[in-house]
C-alpha cells in the first residue's frame, strides 16, 4: 500500500507532516524536508508543539503519541534527523495513544482503552493516571492553567484540576471528538460531539452546560476555537461559526 502524509501541525512557517511510525518538517514555499523523527514502532497518532512563551528552552521542541503506546519529546534540528530528548517512561499507556496535548512542563495524553495520563517532558516522566476512565476511547485531551479535560467515545467529559484531582463530569449524547480550553477564558471550555452539538462548559457551574450551539445536521467531525468563536465541521459538508459571547 501507498503511505500517506497528512498536514497536521503547523508552528511559525513548519508544518508537520505525519506518517506511518514517523514525522518530518516541511518548508511550505519550496516542499523541502528539514528533518525527519524515527523511533515510534506504530502510526504517529498525535502531535503537539510545547508553547515555549518566555521559556527558551521549549523552543522548537515538539510531543509525539503513537500506537505504539509511547510519547516521545523531540528537539527540531536545524536540519536532519530529530533528536529524541525523551520517551516518557513510568507507569504509563498500556494501548495506542490517540489523543494529546502539552502546557508549560506538562503532556496530558489519552488511549484507545479510556486512560488518560499526564507526564513531565521535561523529566521524560510519567506522573499520574487521572482517576476517572472512559468507557472507551479517549478521543480528545486539553489542559491549562485551571483546568485539565478528557472527553471519550462513551460521550462523557471528566474535568480534573490542574493537580489531576476530579472535579466533575458532564455528558453528551454521544461520542466526544473534540474538547478545546478557551485561552480568554481559563474556566470555561468546548466539546464537540456526534450528536451535532457544539456545548460551552463552565467548571465553576456543574449543573450542565452553559449553552449549546445546534446548527449542523450530521455528526460534528472537528472543531477549533478563536478569542471568542467557535468553528466546527462536521458530515452535513458545512463549515459552522459560533459566538460565545
Amino acid at each position: 500500500m501507498p503511505q500517506l502524509s497528512v498536514c497536521v501541525q503547523v508552528q511559525s512557517s513548519s508544518p508537520v507532516v505525519l506518517q506511518m511510525g514517523r514525522f518530518g518538517f516541511l518548508m511550505p514555499a519550496s516542499g523541502d524536508c528539514l528533518g525527519v523523527a524515527y523511533s515510534h514502532q506504530g502510526a504517529v497518532n498525535a502531535l503537539d508543539f510545547l508553547d515555549s512563551g518566555s521559556n527558551a528552552d521549549a523552543e522548537g521542541v515538539l510531543v509525539s503519541g503513537s500506537a505504539d503506546a509511547t510519547v516521545r519529546v523531540w528537539k527540531r534540528p536545524a536540519q536532519g534527523i530529530l533528536p529524541c530528548l525523551h520517551v516518557i517512561e513510568g507507569v504509563f499507556h498500556q494501548a495506542p495513544i490517540i489523543s494529546l496535548e502539552s502546557h508549560e512542563d506538562l503532556v496530558l495524553t489519552g488511549d484507545e482503552s479510556g486512560h488518560a495520563f499526564l507526564s513531565n517532558w521535561r523529566t521524560g516522566r510519567a506522573l499520574r493516571s487521572l482517576g476517572q476512565r472512559h468507557g472507551g476511547a479517549v478521543e480528545s485531551v486539553t489542559l491549562g492553567p485551571d483546568l485539565i479535560v478528557t472527553g471519550g467515545t462513551d460521550g462523557f467529559l471528566h474535568v480534573y484540576t490542574p493537580d489531576a484531582r476530579h472535579r466533575m463530569s458532564f455528558q453528551h449524547k454521544d461520542v466526544v471528538v473534540s474538547v478545546k480550553k478557551m485561552r480568554s477564558w481559563p474556566q470555561l471550555f468546548v466539546s464537540a460531539s456526534v450528536d451535532e452539538t457544539v456545548c460551552l462548559w463552565d467548571t465553576r457551574v456543574g449543573s450542565g452546560a452553559v449553552r449549546c450551539f445546534h446548527g449542523h445536521r450530521d455528526a460534528i467531525l472537528t472543531m477549533d476555537v478563536g478569542t471568542d468563536i467557535v468553528v466546527s465541521g462536521g458530515d452535513d459538508q458545512t463549515v459552522r461559526l459560533f459566538s460565545v459571547r
